[in-house]
């Protein structure tokens, strides 16, 4: 009888097997890259939404303390094109005598100084919240510098006589009084990972000292 030689058996995978292995494996390793890839972009796209919200939140607030004290007489806004149409302003940009329910991109007030609570008089120098364009950005709604971003700006405060740059990236801010309610209301974005933009806009509104 013939002895039946084993040694094919033990010899492991032939080319053809590791070559149908390969082929079915393949698909697998391929759809666990793509896998990692996009939990990597969320993961990403998460962070940036949060950064952005806490972002928002953080100037909303700032702005909100900055204003609470405005004395109402002495609030003035920029007036925009409307108010020039209507002929409450000469320019677009003027500081006026506000009128409820426009909105405009920067306002100017005094506040109480509080060095002597008595006294109501005593007011601080004057004070601004302005939103600014960027010098490549005009006001179109349209992504002029080619980065995502649409009439992008900062926004800048004025105290003291010196002025701060609050935050950038700022695609509108405006304000707009409702008889002793200003309202003010923030748009700002942010380029993530896969060059997506996160946008966030966040509005407050704050009652007004009547004096």
């Amino acid at each position: 009888m013939r002895a039946i030689d084993t040694r094919a058996d033990q010899a492991g995978f032939t080319l053809i097997e590791s070559t149908l292995a390969l082929v079915f494996l393949l698909p697998v390793l391929l759809g666990a890259v793509q896998l990692t890839r996009i939990i990597g972009r969320t993961v990403d796209t998460n962070a940036t939404s949060t950064q952005t919200q806490a972002n928002l939140q953080r100037t909303l607030r700032t702005i909100t303390e900055f204003v609470q004290t405005t004395k109402m007489s002495t609030l003035r806004m920029q007036a925009v094109a409307s108010d020039v149409n209507s002929g409450a302003a000469t320019f677009v940009g003027e500081w006026i005598d506000p009128t409820d329910l426009v909105w405009r991109p920067g306002i100017q007030f005094l506040s109480a100084s509080g060095l002597l609570s008595m006294n109501a008089r005593l007011n601080t120098s004057t004070r601004r919240v302005v939103f600014n364009l960027e010098i490549s950005e005009s006001a179109n709604l349209i992504d002029d510098d080619g980065d995502g971003l649409v009439d992008e700006g900062q926004i800048t405060l004025l105290h003291e006589g010196n002025e701060v740059a609050v935050v950038n990236n700022v695609e509108f801010c405006s304000f707009m009084l409702e008889g002793r309610v200003l309202h003010t209301r923030v748009g700002i974005a942010r380029r993530a990972g896969d060059r997506r933009i996160d946008r966030a806009v966040l509005e407050r509104s704050i009652y007004l000292r009547n004096n």
